[in-house]
């Protein structure tokens, strides 16, 4: 019996590929948009033949949360000189767009999910009156930027943060340059990095000058001197001189964030530089309680 030869079954593999290529509906929409020829396809199989691959796999896709590909979100392109690249897929787009404000984030630490909060999303339709009035006092702060900013306290996951950060995303939305800083996170991370002068500085730079600050969660800080008095000061007295707008989130009402405040880490006792501190937060903002039971089961 006579042996096939590899060349020939590599011609005859080729050819059913050539075939296979051409009369694929995905191929032929690409053609057309590149305005192809059927010879440009077959001179460049292996390219062709590996963006059919993967975008045969892409189609299928149901989400980022399913992509495994090496660039999540990105999926291989050819372009009209036949180069490939690796461009965005849909979803990935759209989770551009809904994040496309974090450009005007000076320092953010808000995860990507809570990015995409707004105070127009919101849904009150089952909620209380005094939630109502709650999200309607965030909406007009937004709307008509007084110059003093909010003091937001109240109990664990009363949507505090979840104010905060959709007034901040809907102010960077407009074009304001904003940030959003966890307190106990900032002063862990400046501890870690306090030899590292430029790196703080640079923090701190921002913190003082941002148009909108949201300091969220203060009060939940180890307290020691030098971030109460070298860092967390600074900041606010320079913000107050500016008269730049601040909104703070905290589980203490003021009275127990003096008392925070008064005590470090250490044990020592300061009452006059922890009243400089409140003296600050009452200038820059109004207080608003918000009570409530835990919003995080709901």
């Amino acid at each position: 019996m006579e042996k096939i030869k590899y060349s020939e079954v590599k011609v005859d593999y080729i050819e059913q590929l050539k075939k296979q290529l051409i009369s694929d509906q995905d191929i032929l929409t690409l053609m057309k948009e590149l305005n192809l020829t059927k010879e440009d396809v077959f001179k460049n199989i292996i390219i062709f033949s590996n963006w059919l691959k993967q975008h045969k796999y892409c189609k299928q896709c149901k989400g980022l949360k399913m992509c495994n590909r090496e660039h999540l979100g990105y999926r291989l392109d050819i372009d009209e000189n036949l180069e490939q690249f690796l461009s965005p897929c849909d979803y990935l787009k759209t989770k551009e767009n809904l994040i496309a404000h974090k450009k005007n984030y000076l320092l953010c630490d808000l995860s990507d999910i809570n990015l995409t909060t707004s105070l127009k999303l919101i849904d009150l339709a089952n909620e209380s009156s005094y939630y109502k009035d709650l999200v309607n006092i965030a909406k007009q702060w937004v709307k008509e930027l007084p110059n003093k900013g909010l003091y937001f306290y109240g109990g664990l996951g009363t949507g505090k943060t979840y104010l905060a950060s959709a007034m901040c995303n809907d102010l960077a939305r407009k074009g304001y340059k904003v940030a959003f800083v966890n307190y106990p996170r900032l002063c862990s991370d400046i501890r870690n990095n306090v030899t590292e002068y430029d790196y703080v500085d640079s923090k701190l730079r921002k913190l003082r000058r941002a148009q909108v600050l949201v300091i969220d969660d203060i009060g939940a800080e180890s307290v020691t001197n030098y971030i109460r008095d070298d860092i967390l000061f600074p900041i606010l007295d320079y913000r107050m001189e500016h008269k730049l707008r601040t909104i703070f989130t905290s589980n203490c009402d003021l009275n127990s964030l003096e008392k925070r405040m008064t005590i470090s880490k250490s044990g020592e006792e300061d009452v006059i530089k922890a009243l400089r501190i409140i003296e600050r937060i009452k200038t820059l903002c109004d207080v608003v309680a918000v009570t409530g039971t835990s919003r995080r089961s709901l």
